[in-house]
Protein backbone atom coordinates (compact mmCIF):
# COMPACT_ATOMS: atom_id res chain seq x y z
CA UNK A 1 0.00 0.00 0.00
CA UNK A 2 1.56 3.19 -1.05
CA UNK A 3 -1.22 5.41 1.35
CA UNK A 4 0.54 8.00 3.75
CA UNK A 5 -0.77 9.01 6.84
CA UNK A 6 -1.37 12.80 5.64
CA UNK A 7 -3.28 11.66 2.23
CA UNK A 8 -6.59 14.26 2.40
CA UNK A 9 -9.70 12.03 0.47
CA UNK A 10 -12.10 14.06 -1.64
CA UNK A 11 -15.85 12.37 -1.96
CA UNK A 12 -17.18 12.74 -5.78
CA UNK A 13 -20.79 12.08 -6.39
CA UNK A 14 -21.74 11.33 -10.04
CA UNK A 15 -25.12 9.72 -11.72
CA UNK A 16 -25.11 6.67 -13.78
CA UNK A 17 -23.77 8.52 -17.50
CA UNK A 18 -22.35 11.11 -16.25
CA UNK A 19 -18.67 12.31 -16.89
CA UNK A 20 -16.48 12.71 -13.51
CA UNK A 21 -12.80 14.43 -13.38
CA UNK A 22 -9.75 14.25 -11.06
CA UNK A 23 -7.29 16.42 -10.47
CA UNK A 24 -3.73 14.65 -10.24
CA UNK A 25 -1.39 16.63 -8.95
CA UNK A 26 2.17 15.59 -8.77
CA UNK A 27 2.58 18.88 -6.47
CA UNK A 28 0.40 18.21 -4.02
CA UNK A 29 2.12 15.04 -3.14
CA UNK A 30 3.67 15.10 0.84
CA UNK A 31 6.93 13.45 -0.17
CA UNK A 32 8.39 14.51 -4.00
CA UNK A 33 12.03 14.66 -5.57
CA UNK A 34 10.68 17.47 -7.72
CA UNK A 35 11.32 15.08 -10.70
CA UNK A 36 8.85 12.46 -11.94
CA UNK A 37 8.08 10.62 -15.53
CA UNK A 38 5.50 8.08 -14.47
CA UNK A 39 1.83 8.47 -13.14
CA UNK A 40 -0.50 5.33 -12.23
CA UNK A 41 -4.14 6.39 -11.58
CA UNK A 42 -5.92 3.25 -9.55
CA UNK A 43 -9.14 2.37 -8.72
CA UNK A 44 -9.86 0.08 -5.22
CA UNK A 45 -12.99 -1.35 -4.85
CA UNK A 46 -12.87 -5.17 -4.55
CA UNK A 47 -9.35 -5.22 -6.18
CA UNK A 48 -7.01 -2.63 -7.28
CA UNK A 49 -6.99 -2.06 -10.63
CA UNK A 50 -4.69 0.35 -13.03
CA UNK A 51 -7.29 2.87 -14.38
CA UNK A 52 -4.00 4.54 -16.82
CA UNK A 53 -0.62 4.88 -17.18
CA UNK A 54 1.13 8.11 -18.07
CA UNK A 55 4.81 8.68 -18.95
CA UNK A 56 6.34 11.28 -20.39
CA UNK A 57 10.30 11.84 -20.99
CA UNK A 58 9.43 15.33 -21.52
CA UNK A 59 9.82 14.95 -24.82
CA UNK A 60 7.12 12.62 -25.70
CA UNK A 61 4.51 10.92 -23.71
CA UNK A 62 2.79 7.92 -23.64
CA UNK A 63 -0.90 7.58 -22.03
CA UNK A 64 -2.24 3.80 -21.81
CA UNK A 65 -5.84 3.36 -20.65
CA UNK A 66 -6.73 0.01 -18.99
CA UNK A 67 -9.23 -2.42 -20.23
CA UNK A 68 -12.54 -1.39 -19.50
CA UNK A 69 -11.58 2.17 -19.48
CA UNK A 70 -10.30 2.73 -23.24
CA UNK A 71 -12.45 5.14 -25.35
CA UNK A 72 -14.01 6.70 -21.49
CA UNK A 73 -11.15 8.29 -20.13
CA UNK A 74 -8.93 11.38 -21.48
CA UNK A 75 -6.18 13.71 -19.54
CA UNK A 76 -5.19 17.70 -19.98
CA UNK A 77 -2.32 19.19 -18.71
CA UNK A 78 1.29 18.22 -18.32
CA UNK A 79 2.28 15.14 -16.06
CA UNK A 80 2.75 17.25 -12.88
CA UNK A 81 -0.01 18.47 -12.92
CA UNK A 82 -3.29 17.19 -14.97
CA UNK A 83 -7.28 15.85 -14.78
CA UNK A 84 -8.07 12.89 -15.89
CA UNK A 85 -11.88 12.50 -16.90
CA UNK A 86 -13.37 9.27 -17.16
CA UNK A 87 -16.80 9.68 -19.37
CA UNK A 88 -19.96 7.52 -19.26
CA UNK A 89 -19.92 6.31 -15.42
CA UNK A 90 -21.50 3.28 -14.31
CA UNK A 91 -22.24 2.08 -10.86
CA UNK A 92 -18.90 -0.36 -11.68
CA UNK A 93 -16.81 2.80 -11.07
CA UNK A 94 -17.80 3.45 -7.66
CA UNK A 95 -14.61 3.05 -5.30
CA UNK A 96 -11.12 4.57 -4.19
CA UNK A 97 -9.48 6.41 -7.19
CA UNK A 98 -5.97 7.16 -6.56
CA UNK A 99 -3.16 8.98 -7.94
CA UNK A 100 0.27 7.52 -7.69
CA UNK A 101 3.24 8.97 -9.02
CA UNK A 102 6.89 7.20 -8.65
CA UNK A 103 4.44 4.81 -5.83
CA UNK A 104 3.95 8.13 -4.09
CA UNK A 105 0.05 8.52 -3.77
CA UNK A 106 -0.58 12.12 -4.16
CA UNK A 107 -4.32 12.25 -4.80
CA UNK A 108 -6.91 10.22 -3.18
CA UNK A 109 -11.26 10.00 -4.60
CA UNK A 110 -14.03 8.00 -3.31
CA UNK A 111 -16.14 7.83 -5.94
CA UNK A 112 -20.09 7.25 -5.88
CA UNK A 113 -21.97 6.37 -8.86
CA UNK A 114 -25.37 6.22 -8.19
CA UNK A 115 -27.71 4.10 -10.55
CA UNK A 116 -30.47 6.62 -11.99
CA UNK A 117 -33.23 3.77 -11.71
CA UNK A 118 -32.51 3.47 -7.82
CA UNK A 119 -32.21 6.77 -6.69
CA UNK A 120 -34.57 8.46 -3.78
CA UNK A 121 -37.60 10.22 -5.89
CA UNK A 122 -38.96 13.50 -3.40
CA UNK A 123 -42.38 11.84 -4.20
CA UNK A 124 -40.60 8.34 -2.75
CA UNK A 125 -38.98 10.32 -0.05
CA UNK A 126 -43.26 12.02 0.68
CA UNK A 127 -44.73 8.64 0.90
CA UNK A 128 -41.66 6.71 2.54
CA UNK A 129 -42.85 9.65 5.28
CA UNK A 130 -46.44 8.78 5.15
CA UNK A 131 -45.63 5.19 5.44
CA UNK A 132 -43.47 6.30 8.96
CA UNK A 133 -46.72 7.86 10.22
CA UNK A 134 -49.10 5.17 9.24
CA UNK A 135 -46.71 3.25 11.35
CA UNK A 136 -46.61 5.12 14.03
CA UNK A 137 -50.07 5.31 14.41
CA UNK A 138 -50.94 1.69 14.25
CA UNK A 139 -47.90 1.01 16.94
CA UNK A 140 -49.64 3.51 19.29
CA UNK A 141 -53.10 2.25 18.33
CA UNK A 142 -51.55 -1.78 19.56
CA UNK A 143 -50.76 -0.27 22.34
CA UNK A 144 -53.20 1.38 23.94
CA UNK A 145 -55.57 -1.95 23.17
CA UNK A 146 -53.40 -4.35 25.00
CA UNK A 147 -53.63 -1.11 27.55
CA UNK A 148 -57.13 -1.83 27.94
CA UNK A 149 -57.11 -5.36 27.89
CA UNK A 150 -54.10 -5.48 30.61
CA UNK A 151 -55.98 -3.04 32.76
CA UNK A 152 -59.66 -2.83 31.91
CA UNK A 153 -60.59 -6.45 31.29
CA UNK A 154 -59.66 -7.68 34.62
CA UNK A 155 -61.66 -5.26 36.34
CA UNK A 156 -64.56 -6.00 34.56
CA UNK A 157 -64.16 -9.68 34.74
CA UNK A 158 -63.90 -9.42 38.91
CA UNK A 159 -66.77 -7.02 39.34
CA UNK A 160 -68.95 -9.73 36.99
CA UNK A 161 -67.15 -12.14 39.39
CA UNK A 162 -68.15 -10.19 42.37
CA UNK A 163 -71.50 -9.55 41.26
CA UNK A 164 -72.66 -13.03 40.91
CA UNK A 165 -71.37 -14.51 44.02
CA UNK A 166 -73.03 -11.81 46.21
CA UNK A 167 -76.26 -12.91 44.14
Amino acid sequence: CFFSFMTEFTTVRQKSGENVTLECSFTKCQRSNNKTTDMYLYHNLEEKKEVLYYYTDHESEKITPRKGYSGRVGKKGSLENNTVTIRNLTVDDSGLYTCVYDEVTCNVYILVVSDLLHEESPERENNLGLLLIIFAICSISIIAIMFFILLIVPRVSSDIYTHSVCD
